[in-house]
């Protein structure tokens, strides 16, 4: 039963993300695909600047990405094992 709710709540969150952003990524597709032709934009010309992160910050960021997947994954075990042996 857990593994027909696992499909189905990720086949509904996978229907309203394209619901909510499908146009946007549809636009981008097409607008990806038919500028290949084209010439090479202007390197140094960008809409907004680029953050440049130091190596401390980059650091600090990807050390809190790992421990968050690392809880997430712990958590995930911890309900598979309650819902397995429960």
């Amino acid at each position: 039963m857990a593994q027909i709710l696992t499909a189905v709540f990720i086949l509904a969150l996978a229907g309203l993300l394209w619901w909510r952003y499908g146009d946007h990524v549809s636009a981008w597709w097409h607008q990806t695909a038919g500028s290949a032709g084209m010439e090479h934009a202007d390197p140094g010309h960008s809409p907004r600047p680029i953050y440049r992160a130091s190596a401390h910050d980059f650091l600090h960021g990807s050390a809190d990405l790992t421990f968050g997947v690392v809880i997430l994954a712990l958590a995930f075990f911890m309900l598979m094992w309650v819902i397995a042996t429960g």
